[in-house]
């Protein structure tokens, strides 16, 4: 991947700003990446910690606005991340995205696993 747009990117990026992200330029091989950075608090044991979200891939071909439209993106998702780790029902995170994925399946798998509604027949309003 030429210098020239890891360059681009990172400068495109540093004029993103939202409070308390960082956001971070890198390349892997031939892949140029976003990533976010934050120092907050663990959401488990409440310790200060600095994490990073999930590395966004970048190609060369895009403009300034996907490149600004893919740190808003990265940045909806963390959000969201921390979301589902800190919003409780009857105190427990039941939509942490860290679950183990074969215990999900286990539990999907049971006849039970679901609660729906009774499906409410729908009426449509007569036609003149």
């Amino acid at each position: 991947m030429e210098q020239s747009f890891l360059k681009r990117a990172s400068d495109v990026l540093s004029r993103v700003q939202f409070e308390g992200f960082e956001y971070i330029t890198a390349e892997k091989g031939p892949v140029v990446y976003l990533q976010i950075a934050c120092s907050s608090k663990c959401n488990v044991t409440g310790d200060p910690m600095r994490w990073t979200g999930r590395k966004w891939m970048l190609s060369e071909h895009m403009t300034d606005g996907e490149i600004v439209q893919t740190a808003f993106l990265a940045t909806k998702v963390a959000i969201e991340h921390e979301l589902r780790e800190t919003f409780y029902y009857r105190g427990q995170a039941i939509f942490d995205p860290h679950y183990d994925l074969e215990k999900l399946v286990v539990l999907r798998s049971q006849p039970d696993a679901l609660k729906e509604r009774d499906p409410v027949p729908v009426r449509w309003p007569e036609t003149v």
